[in-house]
């Protein structure tokens, strides 16, 4: 245990009982984490300050920030204006407690940059998530897959190509299979991830003037995952609708580009019906 002289942080500091691996029981204030421990103290003003290691934590439970399971509920039901003040607030208040893996500080962070992507803000995703390279956010296996998932948006948001395709080459197979127009996606990774990662494609191709490959990932961005993220399906429906109405202005004749842009048209006034469109 080492002693600390430390400044208050911005918001009143989280109650905390730290176990070690010998059982001795640290109760406290946690004023602050560093890379390789937590920082608690005696006092809310961070007087006796002592830094346990994580090395040496057997257990830790740590008083849920006021209002976090409230926000938390927000972010889940798609209330992303709200979701993305308070997680602003809880990022700005807990920024020192950023090293503590899954902590409130790196997931305060996180969740605004899931609030930020919910509400279509790619270019303030983009800098935002920029502004955090100086202090990385210390996420566990499960959250950084949120984290890739944002870091393509922001990739997207900017404009990117060369980097939004080595940002994909992470994430789908070397070569494609079989009868297959290209690689899939890694098979171990969640499906609401393969559907980003299908927009995100699909949004390549279109760039790159590639109109049927961009066709492809669209619709497998709206169908993967039974199209759970409502966000996702309703930007590939717009982009696919974009894509099929100048294939059938082109082609007047064929039936298929026309069939195709009715489909497409239906359902994205469906999504426009349920308040789904971006």
């Amino acid at each position: 245990l080492a002693l600390l002289a430390l400044p208050l942080q911005a918001a009143d500091p989280l109650t905390i009982m730290a176990t070690t691996t010998t059982g001795q029981r640290n109760p406290g204030f946690l004023i602050s984490a560093e890379p390789d421990g937590l920082v608690i103290s005696a006092t809310p003003q961070g007087a006796n300050s002592m830094k346990l290691l994580y090395s040496n934590i057997q257990e830790v439970n740590v008083e849920e920030p006021k209002g976090w399971s409230a926000a938390v509920a927000k972010l889940n039901a798609g209330n992303y204006a709200e979701a993305e003040a308070a997680f602003s607030k809880f990022a700005d208040d807990y920024a020192n407690l950023i090293p503590w893996k899954d902590g409130y500080g790196s997931l305060a962070r996180l969740y605004h940059f899931k609030s930020l992507k919910g509400l279509g803000k790619f270019n303030e995703l983009a800098t935002a998530m920029d502004r955090q390279l100086a202090k990385p956010l210390a996420l566990g296996e499960l959250t950084k897959v949120d984290f890739n998932d944002l870091r393509g948006w922001a990739l997207m948001a900017k404009g990117d190509l060369q980097a939004l395709q080595a940002y994909l080459n992470e994430f789908q197979e070397s070569k494609a299979a079989p009868n297959s127009l290209q690689p899939g996606f890694n098979e171990d990774l969640p499906g609401r991830f393969v559907a980003s990662l299908s927009f995100l494609r699909g949004h390549l191709h279109d760039k790159q003037q590639r109109p049927d490959l961009a066709l492809v990932d669209y619709n497998n961005a709206m169908t993967f995952n039974y199209g759970s993220d409502p966000a996702v399906f309703s930007m590939a429906c717009l982009a696919a609708l974009t894509i099929a109405a100048a294939q059938s202005a082109a082609k007047p004749a064929a039936t298929n580009p026309q069939r195709l842009a009715r489909s497409h048209a239906m359902t994205c006034a469906d999504c426009l019906a349920q308040g789904r469109a971006p």
